[in-house]
């Protein structure tokens, strides 16, 4: 399988595709624009010569006004899934773009992710378990990727912590913006997984070595600069 095709029909309508999907990205996500529309889909396999299979029985859903709460939760819902389902497997960092090259992961993308993944888990889109868990698995993968005085690289290789020069050969060194923009994430999570439980007091210890480690000022010009 290299692709699902996704038909719609509506209102009772004949089944056209409006859509393909990667193989192994099980969310496809439909914009009709007007509420009380009523639709139906159904979904074939296409290789890669993009022979289909048969089309699967049909799965149905209706569109409804939605309330200020009802909308954000949605929205909420939808911008989260796009980190949780956008995790690379082995390290939990985020990927830098869903296609793309699924070796390589992105430090101030990641840190976006560790945003979300507190709102997540606040608004119990997943478990506090989950979240905890997708946490530990950034740090463990942070605490012994390559770093350069403290900060990580842009890109980085999921699989094995070592930097990516994805924009060219100078680009192998720490990246002090997407750094910042990743230890944001890492400080806001550990302020809110903050609980009794060893397991959160090892993982707030765990992060604050990380902040701690930091060469802020390594990378100045001099002492006075900024």
């Amino acid at each position: 399988v290299a692709r699902y095709v996704i038909y719609r029909s509506l209102e009772g309508g004949t089944f056209e595709p409006i859509g393909t999907q990667l193989a192994d990205v099980h969310r496809y996500s439909d914009f009709i624009g007007r509420s009380g529309a009523k639709a139906e889909y159904k979904i074939a396999a296409s290789d890669w010569q993009y022979r289909q299979s048969p089309l699967s029985s049909a799965a149905s859903a209706a569109t409804r006004e939605l309330d200020d709460g009802e909308l954000l939760t949605m929205l909420q819902d939808a911008a989260f899934q796009y980190y949780w389902e956008g995790g690379d497997t082995h390290s939990g960092m985020t990927y830098e773009n869903l296609p793309g090259d699924d070796r390589i992961v992105a430090t101030g993308a990641s840190g976006f992710g560790i945003n979300a993944l507190v709102v997540g888990t606040d608004r119990h889109f997943i478990t506090r378990e989950q979240g905890l868990d997708r946490l530990d698995k950034i740090v463990t993968f942070l605490e012994h990727a390559q770093r350069y005085h403290g900060a990580w690289s842009h890109y980085m290789n999921g699989d094995t912590g070592q930097t990516m020069p994805v924009f060219g050969m100078l680009d192998n060194g720490g990246d002090l913006v997407e750094t910042s923009f990743l230890m944001q994430g890492l400080l806001a999570a550990r302020q809110y997984f903050n609980g009794p439980s060893g397991r959160e007091r090892q993982l707030y210890r765990r992060i604050t070595q990380l902040w701690e480690s930091v060469e802020w000022d390594w990378y100045r010009d001099n002492p006075q600069s900024n």
